[in-house]
């Protein structure tokens, strides 16, 4: 974490929020998951586990969030597994805050950078781009999200700014690559991060231990397991990435503390 130089009082600080990490499963491992047709419950109060005290990461002054797609790059195909991810969100806050969580209705957005401006909104709101063969973050990592936010004076949560969500198509998504990762799957993750939220298990951003993460292997029935903000995606020794489109009670439970 390094600090934005800005010459307004307010101090804006720049964050990687999230690295969705692959993890290949053993021999033995069981295909992806189909989507379930019965959706978890929906959790209407904010649920913070005192080992996920330190996981809300910030918050945006105001929703919806707006999401611009890198002009060119995404497919439509694409473009509406983002959208049925970001759906997914606003169907549960419609419920649990009677708000819209993300405006992802298409737009585009001709900006051309990887990192958000620090003490600047983006125009064209929150870009998303498609990295194909140019990827400079560390390989394993399937998507990140870096976001730009203004720190507290009260203590509270820090107020996100402004962000840039990159998915990694130079070693996933493609057929050359071997990994085919669910992308509506990855998305959903993405933009839980994009609300506000850290991982639901393994370090934190400041830095404190949060609650260790099972391992997939050994206990893969762990409700941490099977939330959307797990820290790695799994794959099956086909290459076939595992399929989360549905919020469990634990992501659920600490968005409703965000808003």
């Amino acid at each position: 974490m390094s600090a934005c130089a800005n010459p307004i009082r307010a101090r804006f600080t720049f964050a990687i929020v999230s690295t969705l990490v692959a993890a290949v499963c053993l021999a033995g491992c069981t295909k992806p998951v189909k989507k379930k047709t019965t959706e978890e419950p929906v959790v209407t109060e904010c649920v913070l586990p005192d080992d996920q005290a330190n996981s809300l990461q910030g918050r945006w002054a105001r929703l919806p969030i707006k999401v611009s797609f890198r002009a060119g790059t995404f497919s439509s195909a694409e473009i509406q597994a983002v959208q049925a991810a970001a759906a997914s969100w606003n169907d549960f806050y419609a419920q649990s805050k009677n708000a819209a969580a993300f405006d992802a209705a298409g737009y585009e957005s001709n900006l051309n950078q990887s990192l958000p401006s620090c003490g600047n909104t983006l125009a064209d709101g929150t870009v998303l781009y498609q990295r194909r063969s140019n990827w400079t973050k560390s390989p394993s990592a399937v998507a990140v999200t870096t976001f730009c936010f203004k720190n507290a004076t009260d203590g509270g949560l820090s107020t996100i700014v402004n962000s840039i969500m990159e998915f990694n198509y130079q070693n996933f998504f493609v057929p050359r690559s071997g990994l085919l990762p669910d992308l509506e799957s990855i998305a959903l993750h993405e933009l839980g991060h994009l609300l506000g939220l850290d991982h639901s298990c393994g370090a934190l951003r400041t830095g404190l231990s949060n609650v260790a993460c099972p391992d997939h292997n050994t206990d893969p029935n762990h409700f941490l397991v099977a939330t959307v903000l797990f820290p790695s995606v799994l794959f099956d020794s086909t290459g076939a990435g595992e399929i989360k489109r549905s919020l469990t009670e634990n992501d659920q439970g600490r968005a409703n503390c965000l808003y």
